[in-house]
């Protein structure tokens, strides 16, 4: 059932209706209502990469990208999924430039105790996504000098989630639905 979803997601050419109708034959209707209402809530939008091989961080520093990140910005460059929003590296740096960001930045700063901004440099901290950028709900990347790959911070609300690393992330955004 989930192949078959993928296979549409991943293959734009593929007719839907014909998915749909092969699906409809193999599968209950209450697992055929649950994967038409995934294919709506989850469609992809997605922007093809300028292939970068570097951030910035919010020090205005450009940083290297790491072997995971790497993939991520080559597979493309914008990509909404669902709610959350993974921005291009244009649109990165646009973002960490904004009154917006840099207000909720400082108020984490000075606020949030043990929060990312608060413990790590300017220049070890970029943006990954964003969910709801008048609530302060953004997933920042954050680079530890002794890892390869960064870590993922996840704010949203009043909750923080961290992640070892971007393919980690990936793995819970993906049992979300289950």
């Amino acid at each position: 059932m989930k192949a078959e979803l993928q296979k549409f997601i991943d293959n734009s050419e593929i007719n839907k209706k014909s998915i749909i109708d092969r699906l409809k034959k193999s599968l209950s209707k209450k697992e055929m209502e649950n994967i038409e209402e995934e294919i709506q809530l989850k469609q992809l939008k997605i922007t093809k990469s300028k292939e970068p091989n570097f951030i910035i961080t919010m020090d205005g520093s450009k940083r290297i990208l790491s072997p995971f990140l790497k993939e991520r910005f080559y597979f493309c460059d914008k990509l909404v999924d669902g709610f959350e929003t993974f921005h291009g590296i244009d649109d990165i740096q646009k973002i960490l430039k904004s009154e917006k960001f840099i207000s909720w930045y400082k108020t984490m700063a000075e606020d949030w105790e043990n929060s990312a901004p608060q413990i790590f440099s300017r220049f070890d901290v970029s943006l990954l996504s964003t969910v709801n950028e008048d609530d302060g709900d953004y997933c920042l990347i954050v680079w530890q000098d002794e890892k390869i790959e960064p870590e993922i911070w996840k704010y949203s609300g009043q909750h923080e989630q961290v992640f070892n690393n971007l393919y980690d992330f990936f793995v819970w955004m993906n049992t979300l639905d289950k």
